[in-house]
């Protein structure tokens, strides 16, 4: 299977916020993990070390890994409704699932919306159809073929997106076509680094901040330090003398 690579560029953005002490200079490094969303992604950005990169891109990792899991359409997972509990569940019952599905669901809808019905995550037995034949070439090339028309034709009689009830008071999705399913391929990967980014923006220009306060208040520390020395060894020449808990601003000389 040809492997996609995305980029989350948003991630050197933040990395530049990165404060350190003493004037250390930023390094660039990229990381890069394989499984998520049958996606190469790669994480570039800058740090003051390895070790404090890395400890971001295990973050991001981390998470994407979550809606990895809730957006699968493929695979069942101990504990979790995903998109495949869903549409495993069409046309039976609703299926209580995390706030994470229902937010790119109602987004999809949206986008459904917006793009005049060409962006439909409820083409899943169209794309399934697709999918089956694609592996079954990609095994034997020999036998490839492109899938009959009427078979197609058949499924898209199920991809009524009005067919997917979503109930945001109890956190269900109900697919009410038995033969319906979703495939949210056509957006999960995006949307899934968008709320990433915003999650972990949000942490890190927190954390950044922070540190950027911590080194103030040590350039102030030093500050008081150097001019409290300086008094000192000038004695009872006229400065006053400024001790590390006199934090009042020193506005010259007393006379």
């Amino acid at each position: 299977m040809i492997k996609r690579i995305i980029t989350i560029f948003i991630s050197v953005i933040l990395l530049f916020n990165l404060v350190a002490c003493g004037g250390q200079e930023k390094k660039r490094y990229e990381g890069e993990f394989l499984r998520l969303f049958d996606t190469v992604t790669r994480i570039i950005g800058y740090a003051y070390s390895k070790e404090e990169f890395s400890e971001y891109v295990q973050l991001i990792h981390d998470e994407l890994e979550i809606y990895h899991q809730l957006y699968d359409i493929y695979n069942d997972y101990e504990g979790i409704n995903n998109i495949k509990t869903i549409n495993d569940n069409a046309g039976v019952q609703p299926v209580k699932v995390d706030q994470r599905i229902i937010d790119l669901l109602l987004f999809a809808r949206d986008a459904y919306e917006m793009s005049e019905g060409r962006m439909n995550v409820a083409l899943g037995a169209v794309l399934r159809i697709w999918h089956d034949y694609r592996e079954e070439g990609t095994e034997d090339p020999e036998r490839a073929q492109v899938p009959p028309m009427e078979l197609l034709k058949a499924a898209a009689e199920h991809v009524d997106i009005n067919d997917m009830v979503i109930d945001e008071k109890e956190g269900t999705v109900y697919l009410a076509d038995p033969e319906m399913s979703l495939d949210v391929g056509g957006i999960a990967k995006g949307y899934a680094v968008e709320q990433v980014q915003v999650y972990y923006g949000a942490g890190i220009y927190r954390r950044a901040h922070k540190r950027r306060r911590k080194c103030a208040k040590l350039r102030t520390q030093r500050k008081w330090r150097t001019m409290e020395y300086r008094s000192q060894k000038s004695g009872s020449g006229g400065r006053r003398s400024l001790h590390r808990s006199d934090h009042r601003p020193v506005t010259g000389y007393q006379r």
